[in-house]
């Protein structure tokens, strides 16, 4: 229950301020913007391959609602997601640290564990709030175009569990940070970095290892409407190794006194 309110806490305290209500505008744009090129891209072919029914066999991708609007759909959701999570977790740690109300934290009566994951599902539950609007594109795509109900779960479940890692990720970094800016720029830099490396054509050996530390690097099969278990485990143990660093980190700050 302590790790529930510290996170309810963190939700609130979002959202009560400017900062939260801008988050979800502009990721409510983007992704809606997102959405309204793709429906649109998925509209002009499937009205070219109906004047011309020849066409569909230059098409490298089959023409459906699966991979030509939600799989890329969901790819580039999660390029733009990677964008907000420094500022979800750039004052988890940082931010108390550079107010000076880490101090009084670190007093409650709370284990380190308990201070960060309750850090952590407060982030996850700004990220889920932000993840929430992409429903409402779902029900759209429902409405106008259906697609198969499992790529569609799968690829949701796919940004929270990739949230879930950057977030823990995020904590990490905070947690080494003297405030929240720095927080920001590394996370940020770390993640970008990360994705990048994932994408690399160079060195088999070298693409396999970025890749498995890659934010996006487990997106392609969960895109694709595949649970697999190696992505779903892949997350998880990154998230779970994320936050036992996380609290080495706020561990070595307990004992500098913060």
């Amino acid at each position: 229950m302590k790790v529930w309110h510290l996170a309810r806490r963190e939700w609130s305290v979002a959202f009560r301020s400017p900062l939260g209500y801008i988050l979800l505008a502009v990721y409510a744009l983007l992704s809606g913007a997102v959405f309204l090129f793709f429906l649109e891209r998925f509209r002009q072919a499937s009205l070219r391959v109906a004047q011309s029914p020849y066409l569909v066999d230059d098409l490298v991708v089959p023409l459906t609602p699966d991979t030509w609007l939600v799989q890329p759909y969901v790819t580039n959701l999660a390029q733009i997601l990677v964008f907000f999570i420094p500022f979800l977790t750039m004052g988890s740690i940082a931010g108390e640290r550079r107010s000076g109300s880490l101090e009084i934290l670190l007093s409650y009566p709370l284990s380190t564990g308990q201070i960060v994951a309750g850090k952590f599902l407060g982030a996850f539950l700004i990220y889920a709030s932000l993840v929430a609007v992409n429903f409402i594109h779902v029900l759209l795509l429902a409405f106008v175009q259906p697609a198969g109900p499992g790529m569609v779960l799968t690829s949701l479940l796919g940004l929270l569990l990739m949230g879930a890692s950057a977030i823990a990720l995020g904590i990490v970094v905070s947690s080494f940070s003297q405030g929240p800016l720095e927080a920001a720029i590394l996370t940020l830099g770390l993640l970008a970095g990360l994705a990048l490396a994932g994408g690399s054509e160079s060195g088999e050996g070298w693409r396999a290892a970025t890749r498995f530390l890659s934010p996006l690097g487990h997106l392609e099969d969960l895109g694709r409407g595949i649970l697999s278990p190696s992505a779903v485990l892949a997350y998880g143990a990154g998230t779970l190794a994320s936050l036992a660093m996380a609290i080495r980190g706020v561990d070595w700050l307990r004992w500098r006194g913060a």
